[in-house]
């Protein structure tokens, strides 16, 4: 199961899949759609709106386990990001947000691609290269069109710091309270292992009702 939940820990919507889900979730604004959630489960990509709504024609079966996440990258030509990942057999996928195959993909490597994938101008040309690191070798794909990453999640954790969150710049479903950061800490029990008492000490951010 994929789970979306609120900032009050209520859950927002739930995706039940065919088997586990190896990717984290990526996320792409779409005009006028809000913030698309991209996640894999076997051989199938899905995409859903902030409502769990499925998006477009996702999911799509692709034929292979995909276990990198999955990126985007606005390119010339396309209104849309389009949407990046490899998968278990070796081959390298480059879709249109619509779910149709991008020209001369997907190609195929030799070995199964495990590494989640970036897309970049690596080499400062304009155009995009496309890095996918596989059980034996780093590929470097270059897209040969121009294009452009910011404001995209075009990396593992969306950004090279890999600190893990992705701010929507659009705007979606709306919830009703403010989202918070909230900063907790709960440490080991001592002593452990314990006869007949243990201490388990935590931090929370203010005075609130703790259920342990």
């Amino acid at each position: 199961n994929f789970y979306a939940l609120n900032s009050d820990g209520t859950v927002r919507f739930m995706v039940e899949t065919d088997d586990d889900i190896a990717t984290e979730a990526s996320v792409v604004d779409i005009d006028g759609i809000g913030p698309v959630i991209f996640f894999a489960s076997d051989d199938f990509v899905y995409a859903v709106e902030s409502d769990g709504a499925a998006y477009g024609n996702w999911p799509m079966n692709i034929g292979e386990e995909v276990v990198s996440s999955i990126v985007f990258a606005s390119v010339n030509g396309h209104s849309l990001p389009v949407v990046m990942f490899g998968d278990e057999s070796g081959a390298a996928h480059v879709y249109t947000m619509a779910g149709e195959s991008y020209d001369n993909f997907p190609i195929s490597y030799s070995f199964p691609f495990k590494g989640s994938p970036t897309i970049l101008d690596t080499d400062g040309d304009g155009d995009l290269e496309f890095v996918l690191g596989s059980t034996q070798t780093l590929t470097n794909i270059d897209i040969k069109e121009s294009g452009s990453v910011d404001g995209l999640w075009n990396t593992h954790r969306a950004n090279m710091q890999r600190s893990g969150y992705y701010l929507s710049s659009v705007d979606a479903l709306s919830i009703d309270d403010d989202i918070v950061n909230y900063e907790f800490a709960l440490y080991d029990a001592y002593p452990n292992p314990f006869n007949p008492s243990t201490t388990i000490g935590y931090e929370v951010p203010y005075s609130m009702l703790i259920s342990l």
